[in-house]
This record gives structure tokens, sequence and C-alpha cells, in this order.
């Protein structure tokens, strides 16, 4: 019976020893399996990486990118340089699509002919531009019509010139072509001025009104009568310098309205066709009269703007624009610092032409006059 229980006792002991190896090799068959698994896969992302950064793109995806970069590349401005002084020089910036052979014989003929200095540059990184013709047409007007002191730039969708004009045609021709250019999308500065309307000639002006009391001894009377008494041996009284003393005033005040309509007649104030807007050189001349009259406020009380129109369109019609075109007038004078204490404006229409021929194109004027403090008209 004894040895039954060892025998039994020791067939379990060899079991259990056996059941125990048995855990440890299947728990150490996980972990390495758990291993290998880990492994494969960090070898697996390594490799999927290293695959994607060398992978090649497709053409299509290709030709996108380098697309994309030439659209990135070409944001360099197309420009046109041109100053007549003190020598003609011409630069000209445009991209490669834009150089044609009737572009480059043109402004070769164009430099050839005035002499001036040219420089090109065509480059696939400069913008493409569509306004090579009209700059052309420009330098043509410049060249032909013997423009004097032109600074002309074109950058993009950006024109700047300033120049003086040898005549009103050509000034006129040129505020065609420039608001052509606007209509294209251009953003247009312009100072075209003609000889007459110099700073030098406006100033003159004033300072032959400033150096009247020295060269007219009546003036001299008015401003100093102690010394006139004892040159013309006799004293003036009060009311007679009293009086004198307006019509200097008045002299002075007609002076300046002769300078005003001398501008005005050389050189007409323009709207466009239709419209009250005023153009480009018509602002000039403006600026110009805003000058002449600030030199001599201290005379001027008020002013009137008339409008006129030729008998061309309705009577009511043309009264209308007449008035809308002096309101203009006003507005811009007004807006540019005019030192007058009062502006009006008044639309005469057809009513008061100017010559018998009541469609006269002469007849569509403005006119600018000083109104006396005292009228009531």
């Amino acid at each position: 019976m004894a040895s039954k229980i060892t025998l039994f006792l020791g067939s379990l002991i060899a079991v259990l020893i056996t059941f125990t190896c048995i855990q440890n090799n299947r728990s150490q068959l996980t972990a390495s399996a758990e291993l290998n698994q880990s492994t494969e896969t960090v070898v697996q992302a390594v490799t999927t990486d290293l695959t994607d950064e060398n992978r090649t793109l497709p053409v299509e995806e290709l030709a996108n990118e380098e697309t994309a970069k030439e659209k990135t590349i070409a944001q360099i401005p197309a420009s046109l340089l041109y100053r007549s002084d003190p020598k003609p020089t011409l630069h000209v910036a445009l991209n490669k699509q834009n150089e044609t052979i009737d572009l480059v014989e043109s402004l070769s003929r164009l430099c050839n002919s005035s002499e001036c200095d040219l420089s090109t540059e065509f480059n696939e990184t400069i913008k493409e531009v569509d306004w090579q013709e009209d700059a052309l047409n420009l330098l043509e007007a410049i060249h032909q019509n013997n423009w004097q002191h032109v600074q002309l730039t074109i950058k993009d969708k950006n024109l700047s010139i300033v120049a003086t004009l040898p005549n009103a045609k050509s000034r006129d021709a040129t505020e065609s072509l420039l608001e052509r250019l606007s209509e294209k999308g251009f953003k247009v500065d312009a100072n075209l001025t003609l000889p007459s309307v110099s700073e030098e000639n406006l100033s003159d002006i004033t300072t032959q009104q400033t150096d009247m009391n020295k060269t007219s001894p009546e003036i001299g009377a008015t401003l100093k009568p102690e010394d006139t008494a004892k040159e013309q041996g006799e004293t003036q009284n009060s009311d007679q310098n009293q009086t004198t003393l307006k019509d200097l005033q008045q002299k002075r005040i007609e002076n300046i309205q002769k300078d005003i309509n001398a501008i005005l007649k050389t050189h007409p104030i323009y709207f466009k066709r239709n419209s009250n807007e005023l153009t480009l050189t018509s602002k000039q001349i403006l600026d110009k009269i805003i000058a002449l009259v600030n030199k001599n406020s201290e005379e001027i009380e008020r002013l009137r703007i008339l409008g006129h129109t030729d008998a061309s369109g309705s009577a009511a019609y043309n009264k209308q624009l007449s008035q809308r075109r002096a309101e203009s007038v006003k507005n811009y004078l007004h807006a540019h610092h005019i030192k007058v204490k009062k502006l009006e404006a008044v639309g005469y229409g057809e009513e008061k032409p100017l010559t018998q021929n009541p469609y006269d194109k002469r007849n569509r004027r403005v006119e600018i006059e000083i109104v006396k403090e005292q009228s009531h008209d």
C-alpha cells in the first residue's frame, strides 16, 4: 500500500514539473513572436518612408509643379522709361514673348531719328503685356511733335507722363490716347502743359502788379501823398486819396481779370464728351488760375464761373449741361484751396454765343469773372 502511494506522488510531481516547463516554453515563444512582429512593423515603416521619398512623380504632376514655379518666377513688371533731358534715353523691359521684329525695328528707328540711347531687355521672368503698340504710338507723338521736358514711365498698368507740348492740337490728341489707355485699365497720371502757360509767365503778372507803384508817379502819389506833395508842391485831400486808392484797386482787379481771360482764351477748359468731367489738361489750366488768384487774393472777394454751350442738342439739355460743367469747375477750385470767400456757378447753355454761328464749337466755353464786392447782380 505504501509503495503505491509513493508511486502516485512521484507521478504527480513529474506531471507538475512537465506542466511548468511547458508553460515556461510557451511564454518565451509568445514573447519572441511579439518581438518579431514589432521588428517587422518598424522595418515596414522605414521601408515605406524610403519608398515614398524616392518614388517617381507622374509626368502630369511634374508638369503642374513646373508651371507653378514658372508663374511664381514671372512676377517682374514690364516697364518702359523715356527721358528727354539732358539727353534722350529709352529703356524697355518686356517678356520674351513680346519681342517681335516689328517692335525692335520701331524702337531702333525712333532712337536713330532722335539720337537717343536705347537699351532693351527681353526676359521670360518679366510679365507679358499688351500695351507695346500704345507705347509706340505715344513715343511716335513725342518725336514727331517735338515735345519738350518729357518724363514718361510705364510700369505694368501704371503710366506717368510729364511734358511740355507744342500746341493745343497736340495736347488734345495726347489726351485722347491717354483716355484710351485708361479704358484699357491703366492708371494714368499726366501733367501736360503748353509753353505759354509756364510758371514764369504767370509769376510775371504778380511781379508787374507789385512794381506798379515803382514805375507810375500816379500810384506813387496814392501810396505816399506826402512825398508827392513835396515833388508837385501841393497836397491832395483825403477824399481824393480814397478815390485814387479805389481806382488803383479797381485797376488791379481789371488786370487780374484780363490775365484770367487771356489764359482761358488761349487754353479753354475742356470736358469729356457730353459730360461734366474735366480733362487732364484742363485741370492743369485751372491750377494755374488758382495760383494767379491766390497771389492776389486780397483784391478778390468773389468769383463767378459761367458755363456755355453751342446750339447742338436741345436748349434744356444744354442749360443743364452748362450748369453741371460750371459746378464741376467750382468744385475743383474749392477742392484745390483757392483763396476766395465765395464761388458761384451759373450755366447759360446756348443763350450767350460767342460768335454769330450758334453751332460754332467756340461757343462751348467756361468763363471765370471777378465779381465786385458791392455788386448785387
